[in-house]
């Protein structure tokens, strides 16, 4: 597929058909060990006159369809040797290359057909009586939701749409923890067998952030940071329209997909009638599942999840590395949502959370877990690529801690020997696997990317740092960044946070760091910078925050800050500035907040 989908693409330059040609080269995602792709059913290309087109699309369409014959046969295979998951992820691969697939279209059934279905407006049922009390309010269906709205039409159609999307690859991310044994199989099998009905998910969406606020305010802490919430107690989920809406719309709704296969999952005679999601031990499993598809990107060659670069994994990556943080585990997986909502450093428990989450799914996975077996006896990934026996360990294990946290009886010690044997092994082990490695740096294609923590990196080429133009900020504490090794920092024009701390910066890295103009933090700690080292920083417009711990900057450096218009904070500790020449300075400078030990 991929040498057709080459060959296509070299015929389309040769016509100067970029478009096309462009659509073929980046049809087939490049897999990669640390993240997980998902599709939903394709679209099929307009039909046009233009005669070159009409050829492209007729090639184009073909070997998608063969492609999809060939992906159906490795999803029966996979079935019929127990692998569900994998055969469910690629029925649904099927339809992205053929839409039409009738045998894909009726082992799926209403599940795929959900995406593509519109919301529709419904007169009656009972509203709840809190929204009655903002005002008019309009009742929506899809398949899998059940929506009061206060917003207008358009963007509530658009957020229900990709709830319905969101859905689609939840369940595929996370089929044996909803999906009965023997469904996919049974269904393959043409055996008339339907898919479990889960309860209508409930969602609200409000007219904007007053409304919000109004609803919400009162009963909810922290509630005016947030732009979206799960109500473990009303059972539903409080959204609104915004501009970064979409991270916080995966995160709750994966509390809400959760809570709810908790309380249907399994014979009648054992649903719970509620789950009591604040008091249940692991409250960090619960965030972390939920953090983490806060990382699910939507893409033509497929929606990803997870990834080295993925936002919140930066922050936790800092902690762990930079700040050493490791809480006690016993203590750290026993605390409660409720609990959480009590602390004053929950920020830093968020992160941990996170870290863990990102490591056991996608960065723990050497080692015995990935042993092969050949085509014949397992099968191949939509890349062609062997497909492993089994999930990792750590993943799997991770999956089934989750699903005894939800069922109140989670096993903590037995997670922790998956990192280590106690908690300094495990700890250990945590900050290896966060470290980013070169190999990994490579695969990561996306040029947007704005945050990226390589602190304790030793790679090899650090020039592959500079492609990512968008970054925002970038941490390279404690790596292995040598001056002649920074002509690329230049090119990060959006950069507004650098931290170079513990590194060997001399004259040659400071004049990169001066050519960023929209600098406004500057972490030089613990480097062997000199007085003369920060003369290409004079009358930098940006920096508001400057650290020089440590360094060897002296007294001498005094008029080069005074040249800093917008300089508000210096952290000048354990170097050869004394406290008394700070304070001088400092007195005479009062917009500067800073301070000696």
């Amino acid at each position: 597929m991929r040498q057709e989908m080459q060959r296509l693409a070299d015929v389309c330059g040769r016509l100067q058909m970029h478009e096309q040609a462009e659509l073929c080269l980046n049809w087939i995602g490049v897999d990669r060990p640390d993240q997980h792709r998902f599709y939903l059913p394709g679209q099929i290309p307009e039909v046009t006159k233009d005669d070159n087109y009409t050829r492209w699309r007729e090639h184009f369409l073909t070997a998608r369809r063969r492609y999809a014959e060939y992906l159906f046969e490795q999803a029966q295979q996979n079935a019929s040797v127990g692998r569900s998951a994998v055969a469910f992820r690629l029925l649904w691969q099927v339809l992205r290359e053929d839409p039409d697939h009738s045998r894909a279209k009726q082992v799926l059934g209403p599940l795929a057909t959900a995406t593509q279905s519109r919301p529709r407006q419904r007169s009656g049922g009972n509203t709840p009586p809190e929204l009655s009390r903002l005002g008019s309010v309009q009742r929506c269906q899809s398949p899998h939701f059940q929506v009061w709205t206060r917003a207008d039409a358009k963007s509530s159609q658009a957020t229900i749409e990709l709830m319905e999307q969101f859905y689609a690859v939840w369940s595929q991310c996370f089929y044996d923890q909803w999906a009965p044994a023997d469904v996919l199989q049974t269904r393959l099998a043409k055996v008339n067998q339907s898919w479990p009905e889960m309860p209508s998910i409930q969602v609200v969406i409000l007219a904007d952030r007053e409304d919000y606020l109004k609803l919400l305010g009162v009963e909810e802490k922290n509630i005016g940071v947030s732009v979206g919430y799960y109500s473990p107690k009303a059972k539903r989920s409080f959204f609104y329209p915004s501009a970064d809406l979409q991270e916080t719309l995966f995160h709750e709704l994966t509390h809400q997909l959760f809570s709810e296969v908790a309380r249907w999952k399994g014979d009648i005679a054992h649903r719970k009638a509620d789950v009591d999601l604040e008091h249940l031990q692991g409250a960090w499993a619960i965030e972390g599942i939920a953090l983490y598809m806060e990382s699910l990107r939507p893409a033509a060659e497929g929606w990803t999840v997870g990834g080295i670069e993925s936002s919140r994994l930066q922050t936790a990556r800092y902690r762990a590395l930079r700040d050493q943080h490791w809480p006690p585990w016993s203590n750290f997986c026993q605390g409660t949502i409720a609990q959480w909502k009590q602390q004053t450093g929950i920020a830093l428990s968020y992160a941990h959370a996170a870290g863990l989450t990102h490591t056991l799914l996608d960065l723990a996975t050497d080692g015995p877990t990935k042993a092969k077996q050949p085509l014949n006896d397992a099968s191949s990934d939509s890349n062609g690529a062997e497909i492993d026996s089994q999930p990792p360990i750590a993943r799997t294990a991770f999956l089934d801690y989750l699903a005894s946290v939800y069922q109140g009886q989670p096993d903590h010690e037995r997670l922790l020997k998956i990192l280590g044997q106690d908690d300094q092994q495990a700890q250990d082990n945590y900050r290896n696997l966060l470290t980013v490695r070169q190999e990994q740096l490579v695969a990561v294609e996306n040029p947007t990317i704005q945050q990226l923590v390589l602190t304790g990196s030793r790679l090899e080429d650090w020039a592959i740092v500079g492609r990512y133009r968008s970054l925002q900020w970038l941490d390279l504490s404690f790596s292995n960044l040598k001056p002649d090794q920074a002509d690329w920092l230049s090119n990060l024009q959006h950069l507004n946070r650098l931290s170079l701390e513990g590194n060997p910066v001399h004259q040659a890295i400071m004049l990169q760091v001066s050519k960023l103009p929209r600098l406004s933090e500057l972490d030089l700690s613990l480097c062997p910078i000199q007085d003369k080292d920060l003369e290409s920083l004079a009358q930098h417009p940006a920096l508001e925050s400057l650290w020089l711990t440590g360094t060897q900057v002296t007294e001498a450096s005094f008029d080069l800050l005074k040249s800093l218009p917008k300089l508000k904070h210096c952290e000048v500790s354990s170097t050869a500035i004394s406290e008394e020449a700070w304070q001088q300075f400092t007195q005479s400078h009062p917009q500067l907040q800073a301070s000696l030990p």
